[in-house]
């Protein structure tokens, strides 16, 4: 583990790589699926099909770059070389999903749109994958780790936030039309790839040992081993069920937002202002989130935001047609700021579940979970969007018209309310299996050092219990 002082412009160097990272998600996740549906005329069931196999492409080369930054070598790092070879091809990737090449054919177009977000996709795995792995590398340190991830998630919803306004603004004085689809990704793209270089200069990575190297994957069958043991970790088993359910949740949520606004509420062109007001609450929220979970632990935190989350949810959906716009804005912020919880307390559990891990195999695989995590994830997303997709064609949803029939309004309004719901409570479960709490994790720690030497910790039985409560795993089986 790096003994560097960590100081505030490496924090904010780390926290500026999650413009993309959170940008791009709610670009995809709100603005895709209307484009490819409204401008594109491309049916809904087939627009979720290619947000869904780009998914899955995506999941299937996430544990691949896994791998590949743990075996990189270069002399500008394993894993922040590729926050350099990125920075073109993130805006290039981006700019192609958003043209329209007005080709006649329906499959023509739909394969145009698969490559291009397959592209995009690659893109984006090249650069997070290694970027995720990085923050368990410089410190070990919980406080600091929750500082860390608390300022990287403050980027991460400034990233969301423009990318959220500035659509509705270029659209405002160009139309919603190709000229004015162009320059947003054009806009956008160019600043989701410049502050690669101010992480790739203010972060830094550990020194591995040769020993190490020679344990890494070296076949395929090993690349699946080693991706299918994290599952021996019970505390990777309940991050990857808070994980998913928060973000299927807002990926559910996302994709329906806008077709919920213009079509039930009929408040069209608005979009950008709802969409701000949610993101600045939940930009506020992250900061309150992060100082409550150097204290009181991720899982404790995390319960409480959803419980809110889940609240605003149903304040949104029972919002009824021509209700004043302060009415959507306050459900809108309620749920905002439960979902900070469920967007910042999963990432900041994966730092602690790799110590976890390392209890377990003796080992840092920091690629290797946030290989996995990603790959799951991914995998997740593709089916809720694929759900979404399915979902408007079977409820009568007509592409490209600005009008919908009452039983697909009342439709998408169901859709809305109950898919994320569900979500949210299953993973309002699942945190009450994750155990790691800042007590729990200096007694890792201790372990951790303790084995390092070449000696344990049994006789100590509150660093045994811990052990075994993190890890799901008999003591005597630890450190193989």
């Amino acid at each position: 583990m790096s003994k560097r002082e960590i100081r505030l412009r490496n924090m904010v160097a780390y926290g500026a790589g999650d413009i993309y990272g959170g940008g791009a998600f709610i670009i995809i996740g709100t603005y895709f699926m209307l484009f490819l549906t409204l401008n594109v005329g491309i049916n809904p069931a087939l627009a979720g099909l290619i947000v869904s196999l780009g998914k899955i492409w995506d999941a299937v080369t996430d544990p691949m770059m896994g791998i590949l930054s743990d075996k990189t070598r270069s002399r500008f790092g394993r894993r922040r070389v590729y926050f350099l070879l990125g920075i073109l091809p993130i805006t290039a990737s981006f700019i192609l999903l958003w043209l329209n090449p007005h080709i006649e054919s329906e499959t023509g177009r739909f394969l145009y749109y698969l490559l291009a977000y397959m592209f995009f996709n690659t893109v984006f795995t090249m650069v997070m994958v290694p970027y995720n792995a990085l923050l368990a590398e410089m410190t070990s340190d919980y406080k600091t780790r929750s500082k860390m991830m608390g300022i990287r998630m403050l980027f991460s919803q400034g990233g969301t936030l423009v990318s959220a306004v500035v659509p509705g603004i270029i659209f405002s004085f160009t139309g919603r039309n190709d000229l004015g689809y162009f320059y947003f990704a054009l806009i956008i793209g160019i600043f989701y790839a410049t502050p690669w270089l101010f992480t790739y200069l203010g972060t830094w990575e550990r020194e591995v040992t040769e020993e190490e190297r020679s344990l890494q994957a070296r076949s395929l069958g090993d690349v699946f081993r080693e991706f299918f043991s994290t599952f021996k970790n019970k505390s990777f088993r309940s991050h990857i069920g808070m994980y998913l359910s928060a973000y299927a949740s807002m990926d559910i949520f996302m994709a329906l937002l806008m077709y919920y606004l213009l079509f039930h509420l009929r408040y069209s062109g608005s979009e950008s202002l709802v969409l701000g007001t949610v993101l600045i609450v939940q930009i506020i929220g992250v900061v309150i989130v992060s100082r409550s979970c150097m204290k009181q632990g991720n899982a404790r935190v995390y319960r409480r935001h959803i419980a809110i989350c889940m609240s605003g949810l149903v304040l949104l959906s029972l919002l009824p047609k021509g209700v004043p716009y302060w009415g959507i804005l306050a459900a809108g912020a309620v749920f905002a700021l439960g979902m900070a919880g469920g967007v910042f307390v999963p990432y900041n559990n994966l730092a602690f579940v790799i110590d976890a891990d390392t209890i377990i195999s003796g080992r840092r695989r920091e690629g290797i979970y946030s290989g996995m995590t990603t790959f799951i994830r991914k995998i997740a997303q593709a089916m809720a969007l694929q759900i979404v997709g399915i979902g408007l064609s079977l409820i009568g949803f007509s592409q490209g018209s600005v009008e919908q029939s009452t039983s697909t309004v009342n439709g998408i309004r169901i859709m809305f309310t109950f898919l994320p719901l569900a979500l949210l409570l299953a993973g309002f479960i699942f945190s009450r299996s994750f155990r790691i709490d800042p007590e729990n994790h200096k007694l890792m720690l201790k372990e951790i050092e303790t084995r390092e030497k070449g000696e344990n910790c049994s006789q100590d039985r509150e660093v045994v219990e811990a052990c075994e409560l993190v890890t799901g795993c008999s003591y005597d089986t630890l450190w193989s």
